[in-house]
């Protein structure tokens, strides 16, 4: 019988070693995939804030673009760039000076 008890304690011993074997594989893959959640929950707030600005860049933008349609942008812009003012208009300018 003695034997049978050393077969029995062998199994015993096998069956326990593959278990905490897959212990610690469970636990190696638990800490890899924290470590990778992590990562993914990094890069998703970057992507939430990357959205958010273009999101308000997009909004300034329109906004321009709604200006540059009315007839006050093309007067500002015949005044400043074009130098060109109404009729009735009376242009002061101050002389510089040169000493």
């Amino acid at each position: 019988m003695s034997r049978r008890k050393t077969k029995r304690r062998t199994g015993l011993f096998v069956i326990a070693a593959a278990v905490l074997l897959l212990c610690g594989l469970i636990v190696y893959s638990e800490r890899d995939l924290l470590r990778e959640k992590r990562e993914l929950e990094k890069q998703a707030a970057e992507i939430s804030e990357a959205i958010e600005n273009e999101a308000h860049e997009t909004a300034e933008l329109q906004s321009k673009q709604a200006y540059m349609q009315t007839v006050r942008y093309v007067e500002d812009v015949a005044r400043e760039k074009l130098g060109l003012v109404y009729e009735d208009e009376i242009i002061y300018r101050a002389e510089d000076d040169e000493d």
